[in-house]
């Protein structure tokens, strides 16, 4: 794996809601290294409940694409979903409808796509499991990526994230439909 760290900046991103978090190494905690002092570092970043909006909204137009050109690495964000379900940011994200709504018209103004409404998506009609050409390309990527080692936690099937993702996108449009 290569020592670097990869951000994603763009001039298409809100940049809110956001917060402060303090980042600092992992390193800092292992015992035979306590004489190092590391450093650690206060940085804004995006609320957790709008990545999940984000990225749900990204694989809802995975889902909606006839065509699949290179998915390599596209898989994380399934991942991610599963993830942000296990910690209950999901659920959080879910019943925020206002962010919801935010994050969909925020996409369609930059981030057209043909055949998708994000409208649609936060308003109880979220796709974020995929069927045919597009399951079988996102499962040859999420094992790519698994054997790349990826994954910071031991990662679960790629059938047990495509069932959490199933119950995430009930959740999302059960709650969805009274908005």
């Amino acid at each position: 794996m290569a020592p670097t760290v990869k951000l994603e900046f763009g001039a298409r991103g809100t940049g809110e809601p956001h917060a402060q978090h303090t980042i600092s190494s992992d390193a800092a905690a292992v015992p035979a290294l306590s004489a190092i002092t590391f450093p650690a570092a206060t940085v804004s970043v995006l609320t957790a409940e709008r990545t999940f909006w984000e990225k749900a909204t990204a694989a809802h137009v995975y889902t909606h694409r006839t065509a699949f050109r290179g998915a390599r690495g596209f898989a994380r964000h399934w991942y991610d979903l599963a993830r942000l379900h296990a910690t209950g940011v999901a659920a959080r994200a879910i019943v925020d409808r206002p962010l919801a709504r935010e994050v969909a018209d925020w996409k369609a103004l930059f981030f057209r796509e043909p055949g998708v409404d994000y409208a649609e998506a936060v308003e109880g009609r979220l796709q974020l499991v995929p069927h045919g050409e597009a399951l079988d390309t996102l499962r040859e990527d999420f094992a790519a990526m698994h054997l790349a080692g990826l994954f910071f936690t031991t990662a679960p099937s790629f059938e047990e994230v495509m069932r959490i993702c199933t119950e995430v996108e009930a959740h999302a449009n059960e709650t969805g439909m009274g908005s």
